[in-house]
């Protein structure tokens, strides 16, 4: 049987490029009169992404958007067994763990059993075995499996040669990358006494990493309503003055092609619904804020955290982006000595509510206490998991800038 391909299912040349490239029929491409631009295009997106994320992410989207739709797409001729392996076998598929997964292993079981249907007709062993081991290879997918032996070698060559190769990105907060960088696919707790400016810290972070890696940011932010004063704390950071009330002309533009602000007023707030919804818009950051706006859904809450923290680890790979839960602590003391004598002390992740997964489930820990007369801010820096690579535990005091919303050291 000839072979066909139904490309509607990608959105733009690119994808196209992408998709043609991997199963490689270009010949097949109909719609697209120069080749060469489409080879060329390919190359181009294939180095600079390595892996073929762009079409799983807007796949995954659609699939958020039209479950039927998207599963006649998969379920049409255009889904042969190249295609299959395609999404079933690139390493860190984002789509490994969603319903959508579930129907494409069917899909490609089914293939491989009318394969060996007609192998048992035609009496080829041979293909029928092939056919027995594609089978058990779906059915070991469905269980998990581990690294081949040739990743393995791969993996230790490239350490060997080249060290860790991990895109690690400031955050332009005056002398805080001695202690703390980000990088994807990571999650960072930050917690605090209250009234530390906790969620103002947030935003600092969301627009340095805007203005000088292009990063798009979604916030779920319940407790920053109404949206107008929240964005315009974002507006004035990037302005670098107050705006609200001045009749100063802002570049709306600019926030909002780098920041999406979840309606927070109009869904539960789910923890699969929360992160869902931010999947659809392709965060670089995604900043949960605060954690206790959160629905606990079972009986007990330490259970249900560790749950949450493992989802939300889960959900920063598949998205490719850093995750920063803002959680406000419930376990306070004044102190009765030391340097915080008769104040709040520094937190710390045990300090938060219902687990001790708090500490041992992020990668990255910061904490902030402020001094409200002085405005002095000190961060500590209580967890890093890649130390002397993205940071250190220890202590970095700044100074908080009012009319700005930023810090100085």
């Amino acid at each position: 049987m000839e072979k066909q391909y139904n490309f509607s299912l990608v959105s733009d040349y690119t994808e196209i490029a992408v998709l043609a490239k991997a199963i490689n029929c270009w010949e097949d491409v109909n719609g697209l009169d120069d080749r060469e631009m489409v080879l060329r295009e390919c190359r181009e997106h294939l180095f600079r992404t390595r892996t073929l994320k762009d079409l799983f992410t807007f796949l995954q989207r659609q699939w958020l958007e039209d479950p039927a739709r998207t599963i006649e797409q998969l379920t049409s001729k255009a889904m042969d067994e190249g295609l299959l392996d395609i999404f079933l076998d690139t390493t860190n598929c984002p789509l490994s763990s969603t319903p959508l997964s579930e129907h494409i292993k069917q899909l490609k079981k089914g293939y491989w059993e009318y394969e060996r249907a007609l192998a048992m007709e035609s009496g080829n062993s041979e293909k029928f075995r092939e056919c027995e081991r594609e089978i058990d290879k779906v059915n070991m997918a469905q269980v998990g499996s581990a690294y081949s032996k040739e990743t393995m070698e791969e993996e230790l060559r490239l350490g060997a040669e080249k060290g860790v190769d991990l895109e690690i990105y400031s955050t332009h907060i005056a002398g805080l990358d001695e202690y703390y960088k980000m990088v994807k696919k990571q999650t960072t707790v930050l917690t605090g006494i209250p009234g530390s400016g906790k969620s103002n810290f947030a935003d600092e972070i969301a627009v340095n990493m805007a203005w000088k890696h292009n990063w798009k940011t979604v916030m779920f932010s319940p407790e920053n309503q109404p949206i107008r004063l929240h964005l315009n704390d974002i507006s004035r950071k990037w302005e670098g003055q107050q705006t609200l009330g001045t009749g100063k002309k802002v570049d709306t533009k600019w926030v909002a092609d780098h920041f999406d602000l979840i309606n927070t007023n109009e869904m539960e707030h789910d923890i699969d619904q929360i992160l869902q919804t931010a999947l659809r818009y392709e965060p670089d950051l995604f900043i949960l804020d605060p954690w206790n706006e959160v629905m606990v859904t079972k009986d007990s809450e330490t259970l249900f955290i560790s749950e949450c923290l493992s989802k939300i680890k889960s959900f920063s790979y598949r998205a490719d982006c850093h995750v920063i839960i803002v959680a406000h602590p419930t376990k306070l003391r004044i102190a009765e000595k030391g340097d915080y004598k008769g104040m709040y002390p520094p937190v710390n992740a045990y300090d938060i509510s219902g687990s001790a997964a708090w500490y041992s489930k992020p990668d990255n820990i910061l904490s902030l206490w402020r001094d409200k007369k002085t405005s002095k801010v000190e961060v500590h820096i209580q967890k890093i998991k890649f130390e002397m690579v993205t940071g250190m535990r220890g202590q970095h005091d700044l100074q908080f800038v009012r009319d700005t919303g930023g810090y100085i050291e």
